[in-house]
């Protein structure tokens, strides 16, 4: 948020879909992968069958799990650890500079 980002932070990837299918200026998905329920991959690919134009970013401390592959292949990946700067960079680079106005990324949790 304190990058510029309007930001709506959910508790679970089930509350996470049904804000994307309800706010459709929601332009970017940011996840975790490893979540209780859903995890971060089957969240974005689920979101991403409501939203195919959904941009989506997951982070994990876990690169190389085999769970990543369900994700869809546009999907950005971030590996713990990193520094805040790296991710404001990370999700600045999903959007193009005319977007970047109307930002409103999902975080989770």
């Amino acid at each position: 948020m304190n990058a510029g980002f309007v930001v709506r932070k959910t508790a679970s990837g089930d509350d996470a879909l049904a804000i994307i299918a309800s706010d459709p200026r929601i332009e970017v998905l940011v996840t975790d992968f490893a979540m209780p329920g859903l995890n971060g991959a089957e969240l974005i690919a689920q979101a991403t069958q409501i939203r195919p134009d959904l941009k989506t970013l997951v982070i994990t401390g876990y690169p190389n799990a085999g769970g990543l592959n369900a994700a869809p292949s546009q999907t950005a990946v971030l590996a713990k650890p990193f520094r805040r700067a790296a991710l404001i960079n990370m999700v600045r680079s999903l959007f193009d500079a005319s977007e970047a106005k109307t930002m409103a990324p999902v975080a989770m949790e």
